[in-house]
């Protein structure tokens, strides 16, 4: 597991693997990524017991 993701064509730190930015804006990006891909994985996790 990197670090690091793909944003746009820049790096941007994965949320716990880092100190936290001193920009919050750039942390409350990060939650809303991090929730959005939490999310994500719940529906595809349904979606495959729907398929079983």
């Amino acid at each position: 597991m990197t670090c690091s993701q793909p944003v746009h064509g820049s790096k941007q730190p994965i949320r716990g693997c880092s100190a936290p930015s001193p920009n919050w804006m750039a942390n409350w990006s990060n939650i809303i990524n991090d929730l959005d891909l939490r999310m994500r994985i719940h529906e595809f996790s349904i979606f495959s017991n729907k398929m079983n």
